[in-house]
């Protein structure tokens, strides 16, 4: 029966792993960025992935750093989706952040998963 345990262990398969990204505005209050971290977290558990790191991209920032490095982070083959609270942490512009997502769905093969949408999973 000892063998059992190591068995068990090389059926389970391996979560996909997943970072997060969050873009913060002037306006949001103190302990924000761990609240969306934490939903991210939940979104993560939900949805069959680890979460191995959260980009957070500060309030008046004036380069996106936190993106530059997410992108780098997708283009390796071990990340496999990047999960966001809501499509504007793309980009506050609207209809940009659309294809924001479908240019790191394609260009990435990640998947882009948006805690707002998290019913549709």
């Amino acid at each position: 029966m000892e063998g059992l345990s190591g068995l068990a262990d090389e059926m389970t398969p391996a979560l996909l792993r997943a970072v997060g990204y969050i873009r913060l505005r002037p306006t949001d209050p103190p302990g924000h960025a761990d609240q969306l971290a934490e939903r991210l977290l939940t979104v993560a558990a939900r949805s069959g992935l680890e979460l191995i790191d959260i980009y957070t991209e500060p309030a008046h920032t004036h380069r996106r750093t936190a993106f530059g490095s997410l992108l780098r982070t997708l283009l390796s083959p071990d990340v496999h989706a990047v999960i966001i609270p809501a499509l504007w942490h793309l980009s506050e512009v609207d209809g940009i952040h659309r294809g924001i997502r479908m240019v790191i769905e394609k260009e990435t093969q990640s998947i882009v998963v948006v805690a707002d949408e998290e019913t549709a999973l």
